[in-house]
């Protein structure tokens, strides 16, 4: 009941204390290829799902970064701390961003939700599914089936702190983007930002063309993802 790092369990870290070999070692290949497509059913992603090495906040920034380019509107859903930190990232991008703030304790509602999209047009909301900072679970399957009246709309949803633990299906609550970390619920030491990706949040990264950012594009990640023999940075191989 902390905010994390949470304990490892000596399995686990057994694991992560095998010899490193390198990523073009056949049997890591096998290992992470295998991790990703059990990733992308758990979490019935019709994408892709990037695994790569950086913290929750790095796949925050990986998220907004794939997704918009320089004067887009994004909506962000803030239950406290951590949905702040999504203003600041937006705001460095040059996106204009409006904020639905919930008081800390309690949670963003769909009316709430509902009622800003009818009165204004948005190319992104983004909401926490739990905030670490207060313990709050938004209403991620509801707040999905509103955005699904705004197709143009992409809805990513934070799920540093609850995925693994509480239920995230892309598919049936309507998500584009699920961002997560390792060192919640998946029980593993720091250092892997996971990031799952639907079909319409790929296509959303097909239009924006050449973006700013180098290390975390979908572009450079993507050769890797489907063949982990391949290059773009070094993957934290005992962690994965």
């Amino acid at each position: 009941m902390i905010p994390g790092p949470t304990p490892v369990t000596r399995s686990i870290q057994d694991q992560m204390g095998k010899e490193t070999v390198a990523f073009g070692d056949s049997g890591f290949v096998e290992d992470f290829s295998n991790i990703l497509v059990d990733l992308k059913e758990l979490w019935h992603c019709d994408g892709e799902v990037f695994v790569v090495s950086g913290s929750g906040t790095l796949a925050m920034e990986m998220a907004i970064a794939n997704t918009t380019r320089k004067g887009d509107r994004v909506l962000i859903c803030s239950n406290g701390f951590f949905g702040d930190r999504f203003i600041d990232m937006c705001e460095r991008k040059g996106l204009e961003v409006d904020v639905l703030s919930a008081e800390w304790g309690t949670s963003i509602t769909p009316e709430m939700v509902e009622a800003r999209l009818e009165a204004e047009e948005y190319d992104v909301v983004t909401v926490t599914h739990v905030e670490t900072s207060t313990g709050v679970a938004a209403p991620i399957a509801a707040i999905g089936e509103v955005i699904r009246k705004h197709p143009r709309t992409l809805y990513i949803v934070d799920g540093v702190a609850a995925s693994a633990g509480v239920e995230e299906y892309m598919d049936t609550m309507g998500i584009d983007i699920i961002l997560s970390c390792s060192q919640k619920a998946f029980g593993v030491a720091p250092g892997l930002a996971i990031l799952w990706a639907g079909s319409k949040a790929m296509a959303r990264r097909e239009t924006l063309g050449l973006i700013p950012e180098s290390y975390i594009d979908f572009d450079k990640w993507l050769p890797v993802m489907h063949d982990p023999r391949k290059y773009w940075g070094t993957p934290p191989i005992n962690l994965i």
